[in-house]
């Protein structure tokens, strides 16, 4: 039996369709464009974190700085607000307050003192970091209680 040729058709069988390339160039591009999203919210969240981390280093540095000086010593002198128990995040800078800012400007670091607090003969401290994110104001803070019988 012989085999008729279509000369008008051609009867090659090997490689791939037009419609077959487009699908798997939109598979490729919808996986990239994922990769893509993928890569830059992780940028954005480790840079979140670096801001996290070194605002938590600099209220540390403070706290060391604060361990190692006497109970009685003029920077912990609780000057706030009667009543307030010389302890105030929600008003920042208010009175009460220590504030310094970073070198860079970025961040500004408070701490306040409160005597007596929450026992007799120790002094609480309170140590707020603030930074300025995407609009927000952000904070760290950590409290440090230091006994007068250190």
């Amino acid at each position: 039996m012989i085999k008729k040729k279509n000369m008008n058709r051609c009867v090659n069988d090997e490689g791939f369709t037009l419609i077959e390339v487009m699908v798997a160039i939109a598979v490729v591009t919808v996986g990239i464009v994922g990769v893509l999203t993928m890569q830059t919210t992780s940028i954005s969240g480790n840079a979140g974190a670096n801001r996290i981390s070194s605002a938590s280093v600099w209220a540390s540095k403070e706290i060391e700085r604060f361990i190692y000086m006497k109970y009685d010593d003029v920077i912990f002198n609780d000057i706030g607000v009667a009543g307030s128990g010389g302890l105030n995040s929600t008003t920042i800078g208010a009175d009460g307050t220590k504030t310094v800012e970073s070198q860079d400007g970025r961040y500004n670091i408070y701490w306040n003192v409160a005597d007596d607090y929450p026992v007799l003969n120790v002094k609480t401290i309170r140590v707020i970091v603030t930074r300025q994110d995407v609009g927000l104001e952000r904070t760290v803070t950590i409290n440090y209680v230091k006994s007068k019988y250190d």
